[in-house]
């Protein structure tokens, strides 16, 4: 698989997290509050900024940012969500891993 060959690749000094979730499934509370600790490690280490991506840009990179910029403590999670959705207005359309960030910040959609 490519995408393991070029991890060879990343300077080791890189702090890398990689964790996997496909965009049907529901983000866990497990999930979510490890992506949140990772996040504080990597600002504890200095290894700011942080990106977060998926393989195609279109739900889980944007939802997984928000959660990660909120535990870092940039901004509140409307606040984030709300520039989010400015930049990607396809985000609203809240497939279950956006839907479960949502309801993590206790701003389901009624």
């Amino acid at each position: 698989n490519k995408y393991w060959a070029d991890l060879e690749k990343v300077d080791w000094r890189v702090f890398y997290v990689r964790l996997s979730l496909k965009d049907a499934m529901e983000m866990s509370e497990t999930y979510i509050h490890s992506l949140e600790a990772f996040a504080r490690v990597a600002k504890h280490l200095d290894k700011l900024p942080i990106l977060c991506h998926c393989q195609m840009g279109g739900h889980r990179g944007p939802t997984s940012s928000i959660i990660v910029a909120h535990a870092i403590g940039e901004d509140t999670a409307p606040n984030l969500l709300k520039r989010a959705l400015e930049l990607k207005p396809s985000l609203a359309k809240g497939r279950e891993y956006f839907k479960s960030m949502l309801k993590h910040f206790g701003m389901e959609k009624h």
